[in-house]
């Protein structure tokens, strides 16, 4: 077979698996296969996808994925999201220094959990109702609690970087 009759079947195959509504992963895997099966015969190419699934199991890098959601899960139940941006807040002295020490805070937060939800929610609960008693408005409060949860994915040990880096 030449590759674009390949390709071509193997496209239209995975758009018939997909609008039936077969989840993407597998429709891949399905789709495949049948083509697999005329490079190799049976025994190899089940061999060759058992070492493959197993190898993408086996990472051990794939290990800080459940250790960073325990962590912020741990520091999120914990006082130290609310110390942290007290900490960040009383140790700005300038103009603004709620504003400061909720990015510092979260900056902090998202380089300890690399989750940008995570980061948001846990300084977001701290922060906002101490931004408005003070005098913030609603939308800088919100506006500053967002950017700056945006900024646990940049620092270095985040979810996302740790999966372009794999």
């Amino acid at each position: 077979m030449e590759w674009y009759t390949v390709g071509i079947g193997l496209f239209c195959l995975l758009m018939v698996l997909i609008s039936i509504g077969l989840p993407i992963p597998f429709a891949l895997a399905a789709a495949s296969l049948p083509f697999l099966w005329t490079i190799q015969d049976f025994e190899t190419s089940l061999v060759s996808s058992e070492l493959k699934l197993w190898g993408v199991w086996v990472d051990y890098i794939l290990l800080a994925v459940p250790l960073f959601v325990l962590l912020g899960e741990l520091i999120a139940r914990s006082n130290i999201g609310p110390n942290l941006y007290l900490f960040m807040h009383k140790g700005v002295r300038i103009r603004g220094s709620a504003a400061y020490g909720s990015i510092g805070a979260c900056a902090g937060f998202g380089a300890v959990c690399g989750s940008s939800m995570v980061g948001a929610l846990t300084i977001g609960g701290v922060a906002l109702p101490e931004m408005l008693k003070l005098g913030y408005g609603k939308r800088l409060s919100a506006g500053v609690l967002a950017a700056g949860g945006t900024l646990s994915v940049l620092i270095p040990p985040s979810l996302i970087l740790l999966f372009y880096g794999i």
